[in-house]
């Protein structure tokens, strides 16, 4: 089924597309192949900003479309992730552009993104704790 974007939330869905861009080329050192559909996206919305919403329904198609062909790609949005060396900082980065992600899922109105949960270095070294008492009196 094919959402119909609505012209108030075009703005809105750029602004996310734009600053998914922006962490997904400033923070990584490699390009992913689904970059370019976000690019087209956004790109597409200028088009039609700028032709006063002209065309505004074949739009909303070819950004669902476009964004379904982020998760079909071999190495799709959903199993790719910002790689910083940092565990905090790959965390709160990647949480950022999730957060980007799931807005533009969420105005699409097609829910193919599914959020991940980070960890800070923190919690991990808490649960690996937690499990190091456990197995010590041999619950794990």
């Amino acid at each position: 089924m094919i959402s119909h974007v609505h012209k108030e939330n075009l703005m809105e869905l750029s602004n996310n597309i734009s600053e998914a861009i922006r962490y997904i080329t400033e923070y990584s050192s490699k390009t992913p192949n689904f970059l370019k559909y976000l690019i087209i996206m956004k790109k597409n919305i200028q088009i039609c900003i700028e032709c006063n919403y002209d065309g505004i329904e074949e739009l909303s198609r070819y950004l669902c479309e476009d964004w379904k062909q982020l998760f079909k790609e071999n190495d799709g949005i959903e199993s790719w992730y910002i790689p910083i060396d940092n565990i905090d900082l790959k965390a709160c980065t990647n949480i950022m552009l999730e957060d980007c992600l799931e807005k533009i899922d969420r105005l699409l109105n097609v829910n193919f993104f599914i959020k991940r949960k980070w960890y800070s270095e923190k919690e991990l070294m808490d649960m690996g704790e937690s499990f190091y008492q456990y197995k010590k009196i041999g619950i794990a």
